[in-house]
């Protein structure tokens, strides 16, 4: 997840069982310790941008690291409080605390990110599988915020103090309940997949759900065969019986140069990071090159969440994908530069997406729309 929320974790299971003895600092050493495994994003620095994505959430987020630097950190900073404290005559090192706080607040970090959907290597170096389980967003204020407040509450009435310790421990009951509910509702959107697409005979070997942004109940849906991808979204909320899904069948393009891209070294990674869902889109340049996308299918084109945003016909065009890699071929199928990482840009535009991704949670007037090409093959 985002790291201000991982430091938030971090901060408040110091809240919750470590600051009555270690004090304060406990707090800012656990949120310290919530952020730490991020570190890697680092490998972005690289001059290949897409061997970066083999880095990030590799063996620091793997289940030994946490163990490992927890300890060393923990016993480190137990020393040097107790050589600080030592002059006050207080001669206890709490080593034992100390270490098991910031292994606690390290080995958190990719156990949350495992449960979204951009993959975790748990086993890393050992391994390069990576594990997901698809229940929240990268960003989710429903997981968050109650973290905020009791860390905040726990400031006004006294980190030392047992409303604040309390206060801690709910948090963490309650966001990890939720990490459940969110689940479920994943679980659920399959299930309201199903329905749409069978209402439409769509035909499928694979579907899978995803969650989109801002909350657990807007999901994103992606089912495939051998020659077709249908992708969209659906609320769990909504009480028509397909969660008001939106279907779309992605184009179907064709050319030799799609398999020589997905054979080389950067189409391999984002096969392996997009765990098997790309989608390759085509176009031919004026001087007869090939220009090639890989698309990540998992993370939709955030406008087509709300099909009053746009024109029908609008809706059913192009690739409905967040992201991809892009290469470049001449006319003689050459390549003369590195593929690169593109993708939809959405920065001035936030509040359009917020306001489209709860329209389509909340509006229960919206009802199942597919959008279904009569030609079906791009040559």
């Amino acid at each position: 997840m985002d790291l201000a929320t991982q430091g938030l974790l971090g901060a408040v299971i110091a809240q919750a069982g470590f600051q009555k003895k270690l004090g304060k600092k406990a707090v800012l050493w656990g949120a310290i310790g919530g952020m730490i495994p991020d570190l890697d994003v680092l490998s972005q620095l690289s001059s290949h941008n897409i061997d970066h994505l083999i880095w990030h959430r590799s063996f620091t987020h793997s289940l030994w690291f946490g163990p490992v630097l927890g300890t060393i950190m923990g016993f480190a900073l137990g020393h040097y409080y107790f050589n600080r404290k030592e002059q006050h005559h207080q001669s206890t090192k709490h080593l034992g605390s100390w270490i098991t706080m910031m292994v606690l607040a390290i080995l958190t970090h990719p156990l949350l990110d495992l449960f979204t959907s951009y993959g975790t290597q748990l086993l890393a170096p050992f391994s390069q599988e990576r594990f997901a389980i698809d229940a929240l967003p990268i960003i989710d204020p429903f997981y968050s915020l109650p973290l905020l407040f009791a860390l905040i509450l726990g400031l006004v009435y006294g980190l030392k103090s047992q409303k604040s310790i309390r206060l801690a421990v709910a948090s963490l009951i309650f966001s990890t309940f939720y990490i459940g509910y969110a689940y479920l509702q994943n679980e659920k959107a399959k299930d309201l997949a199903q329905v749409a697409l069978a209402q439409y005979d769509i035909q499928y070997d694979t579907l899978e759900a995803y969650p989109t942004l801002f909350q657990p109940w807007l999901r994103r849906f992606v089912a495939k065969n051998q020659s077709h991808a249908y992708t969209g979204e659906l609320s769990t909320l909504s009480l028509h019986p397909t969660g008001a899904a939106i279907i779309r069948e992605q184009p179907n393009f064709k050319d030799p140069m799609i398999e020589q891209f997905k054979q080389s070294h950067a189409g391999q990674v984002f096969e392996w990071f997009s765990m098997g869902q790309t989608w390759p889109q085509v176009w031919k340049t004026e001087s007869g090159g090939t220009v090639v996308t890989l698309w990540d299918l998992r993370y939709p084109d955030f406008y087509l969440y709300d099909p009053q945003s746009m024109p029908r016909a609008e809706l059913g065009k192009g690739i409905d994908a967040l992201w991809g890699v892009r290469i470049e071929y001449d006319a003689f199928g050459r390549t003369h530069q590195q593929p690169y990482q593109y993708s939809r840009e959405y920065r001035s535009k936030f509040l359009p997406i917020w306001k489209a991704v709860w329209r389509k949670t909340f509006d229960q007037s919206l009802e199942t729309i597919a959008l279904v090409s009569e030609k079906r093959d791009l040559l």
